[in-house]
């Protein structure tokens, strides 16, 4: 307070004025007004004239970090996504594409935004991938008299995860064998050929 004469002083002051700002401990970075006001205020032979200021909170630029990690894995028909962990407990990630990926992906970019109250936010990027389970498919063997006719081919197939089953073949893949109904006693190969064949999520 200034503006006193006479070498008097804050003691012939007898209502106090109130100063007050907007700025609480939670408020995000910026400039905030302090406002004083004399309404009530009173002081001996004087009257008071208010001047207000400014409180800038500052963002802890340099606190706030995250480290992200890519997720690279096998198709086992369960969520995934990049892992962000920020370094102060309580900040918030928020993702522009969910960040869930369930069926086979090729490298897909998430970007990610850290944020917290009173730092600055960190943005990053990070990959997720997803890769084809693999489904094996393995000839059932057979035992036939001469001259007689091949019986139809079948075969196994392993690999399937997350309780899946035949259903998600879309493409069955074929079974040959070079023997023929007149082909002379002997073993004969039967091959698979999975050239053509296709199931979701699998290869």
């Amino acid at each position: 307070i200034t503006g006193y004469v006479n070498g008097e002083d804050a003691k012939l002051i007898t209502a106090q004025l109130t100063v007050r700002t907007t700025a609480v401990k939670a408020r995000p970075g910026g400039k905030y007004p302090i406002t004083v006001d004399v309404s009530k205020a009173a002081a001996t032979n004087y009257k008071f004239n208010a001047v207000s200021a400014e409180l800038e909170v500052i963002e802890n630029a340099k606190d706030l970090t995250a480290k992200a990690a890519d997720y690279e894995g096998t198709y086992d028909g369960k969520a995934h996504g990049i892992t962000v962990t920020p370094s102060i407990a309580g900040a918030t990630v928020t993702y522009d594409l969910e960040n869930s990926f369930t069926n086979v992906t090729e490298k897909t970019a998430v970007k990610y935004t850290v944020s917290l109250t009173g730092y600055k936010s960190v943005t990053g990027t990070a990959y997720v991938t997803i890769n084809p389970a693999v489904l094996t498919v393995t000839a059932v063997g057979q035992t036939r008299e001469y001259n007689t006719e091949n019986a139809a081919l079948t075969s196994t197939i392993t690999g399937y995860v997350n309780g899946e089953d035949a259903k998600v073949i879309t493409v069955q893949p074929t079974l040959s064998t070079t023997a023929v109904k007149a082909s002379p006693v002997g073993k004969y190969p039967i091959t698979v050929d999975v050239s053509k064949a296709a199931a979701t999520n699998y290869k």
